[in-house]
């Protein structure tokens, strides 16, 4: 019986200490809520949270965003752990969108920020950042380090 709930016991605090390592990041922007569910079916969940410990999460690892709508903010985007590549595009040339990023997924390696982005701050970049390819943006008083 001792070691019954002794079993018990531990599948609970492995299944506790999983839990608390999972962090539920939200999604403000509803047309990124929109997207992200479009390209990684099940991410976000129906308050707008993605659960940066679950399964869909961590599997991503690169990802394309074709903005047609503005405002966009991004914040959310960097509860994707394990995202190596990040590509914010934009094609309709002559027509600025207004973007908002917190900031960026902390094992991002590449970084595109292309066409027509209105920028006002950008956070700094990852340390694990290589490759960086900006064009047309707008607004950026400062590139970070």
């Amino acid at each position: 019986m001792t070691n019954k709930i002794s079993l018990i016991t531990t599948a609970i605090g492995l299944v506790l200490l999983t839990r608390s390592t999972a962090q539920l990041v939200f999604v403000p922007d509803m047309e990124l809520r929109t997207y992200l569910d479009s390209v990684i079916p099940g991410v976000v969940d129906a308050n707008g949270y993605i659960d940066s410990g679950g399964a869909l999460a961590l599997s991503a690892q690169e990802l394309t965003i074709f903005f047609d709508w503005s405002p966009a903010d991004i914040t959310g985007v960097e509860a994707l752990t394990n995202l190596e590549e990040l590509h914010l595009l934009h094609d309709e040339t002559g027509v600025a969108i207004d973007l908002t990023v917190a900031s960026f997924p902390a094992n991002l390696v590449e970084l595109e920020i292309w066409s027509d982005f209105s920028i006002s701050l950008m956070p700094q970049f990852p340390a694990s950042l290589e490759v960086l390819r900006l064009g047309e943006i707008y607004n950026v008083p400062v590139l970070p380090p």
